[in-house]
């Protein structure tokens, strides 16, 4: 009767070894299915979405938050009007302009100005404009979106989601902001997951070849997903250690049976 109890147990911790090395496998994010004689490129698209977000220019959208700056009167800029002493715009940002849903912005003494749909530059230029019509002479103001950001998943050193303080942010530059990648992390698959959530664009990176760096489409975009998978080598030995563990319970829930089958008989 025994013997038949210690063979089930035996059964039983076999099969559960089988379902948790199967069940690793959820633990890879975003898993496609590779081109099949992809050439031997530094980047390569896997997946192409519905969106063409291949190093185009930021623009302007509703719910933007704009930081502008004057070189020459950042009071001005603040949404104090040096001479009146009066506040003539809304500002929920320290020296920040919110995009309102009609694309407007208000700004001070020049009052509301549509912003939405330009790019950084022609908006930039236009507040320019529109300063030197109204009261300065050679206005020097600049303009950044300050809530630009991207999300870093995987094998990096630091996951999270980091701001992209300039428009021309190399996928390089990230890493390294990230404290680089673990050792873990396959080098020759990172993948960079871009545009509509539903339909996405999906580029596949080999940084162990340098002519990723020339590359235009590894500049980084606004909400840009950046995933470091693991090596195959580093999943095996996941699946081996979870193995060795549940081997491991499994020989000592053996001897314990055993220790109480001898004491009871």
């Amino acid at each position: 009767m025994m013997r038949y109890f210690f063979t089930k147990l035996l059964y039983c911790l076999i099969i559960a070894n089988v379902l948790s090395s199967c069940g690793t496998e959820k633990n890879i994010l975003f898993v496609s299915k590779d081109v099949v004689n992809t050439a031997n490129l530094p980047v390569f698209e896997i997946q192409k979405g519905s969106d063409s977000l291949l190093n185009k220019p930021q623009v302007i959208k509703p719910g933007d938050e704009l930081i502008l700056k004057n070189l020459q009167n950042d009071a001005l800029i603040s949404g104090v009007n040096s001479i009146s002493g009066l506040s003539n715009s809304s500002t929920p940002l320290v020296n920040g302009y919110i995009v309102e849903s009609d694309s407007l912005v208000i700004l001070p003494v020049i009052g509301s100005v549509k912003l939405g749909g330009l790019t950084r530059l022609a908006a930039e230029k236009q507040i320019n404009a529109l300063y030197q019509k109204s009261m300065l002479k050679n206005p020097l103001i600049t303009l950044s979106i300050n809530n630009l950001q991207v999300t870093l998943l995987g094998e990096f050193s630091h996951q999270g989601v980091y701001p992209l303080k300039k428009e021309q942010t190399h996928l390089a530059e990230m890493i390294g902001q990230a404290g680089g990648l673990n050792l873990s992390a396959n080098n020759k698959r990172l993948k960079i997951i871009r545009g509509n959530p539903q339909n996405p664009k999906i580029l596949m990176v080999d940084l162990t070849n340098i002519d990723f760096m020339k590359d235009k489409r590894v500049i980084l975009q606004n909400n840009d997903i950046v995933y470091a998978e693991p090596k195959k080598s580093a999943q095996n030995a996941d699946k081996m250690t979870k193995t060795q563990v549940l081997v491991g319970m499994g020989l000592t829930l053996i001897n314990t049976l055993f220790l109480i089958y001898n004491f009871t008989k």
